[in-house]
């Protein structure tokens, strides 16, 4: 079962967090706690179930379709890949 924090957490997730896990789920696995705080967001926002689908759809063009196309990853240089994440994460 989840403990106090947990269920406050899952229990009071904004949409700023909700658009950040989404985010966070291409790139890493999420936790129990996150999963489950998504999803009861998800439930009852439509604001985010529409960019989750977007942002999954966006995801899916980036992936390579045969043998030898590039990934979003591949393409860009290590130095331009750093920047992009430092501005991310200054916003």
């Amino acid at each position: 079962m989840f403990p106090i924090k947990s269920l406050l957490k899952i229990l009071t997730l904004t949409c700023d967090e909700s658009s950040r896990l989404v985010s966070d789920g291409f790139e890493r696995g999420l936790t129990r706690t996150e999963l489950a705080a998504l999803r009861l967001h998800l439930l009852s926002c439509t604001g985010c179930k529409r960019m989750r689908r977007q942002l999954d759809f966006l995801h899916r063009l980036h992936q390579p379709s045969g043998p030898g196309l590039p990934t979003l990853k591949t393409a860009l240089s290590p130095d331009a890949r750093r920047r992009i994440e430092q501005a991310l994460r200054q916003q």
